[in-house]
């Protein structure tokens, strides 16, 4: 299976290692499962395990630039909130760096229209 951890994200993103652990937890268990795995060749295609840490890591940036989802989560003892990942959408996704690498791995129907 092409499943992520953190370390894998903070492999290609040092910067995200600060994204607090319950953050860290949501943002995995959105990304891998929420890619189509036939875009990218079947679980053991490294292609999904690299749209997966891309993913992981563009969902942080985006947090870590104040857009995000519902809240879904919240504790008092400890000052937990936890959101909903936001609805990610193709002009979303060219937020982030990380999310425009994503858009380049994807197959080009998948993208939309094209000119040539």
């Amino acid at each position: 299976m092409a499943a992520v951890s953190w370390s894998d994200v903070i492999a290609a993103a040092p910067e995200l290692a600060t994204v607090a652990l319950a953050s860290q937890s949501d943002i995995l268990g959105v990304a891998n499962v929420r890619l189509a795995v036939g875009l990218f060749g079947g679980e053991a295609d490294p292609m999904l395990r690299l749209a997966r840490i891309l993913y992981a890591a563009h969902l942080a940036a985006m947090i870590r630039l104040g857009v995000s989802g519902p809240l879904i989560g919240e504790s008092v003892g400890g000052m937990s909130r936890t959101y909903a990942a936001p609805f990610m959408g193709r002009g979303q996704l060219g937020m982030t760096s990380y999310g425009m690498a994503l858009l380049a791995l994807m197959p080009p129907a998948t993208r939309g229209p094209q000119v040539l």
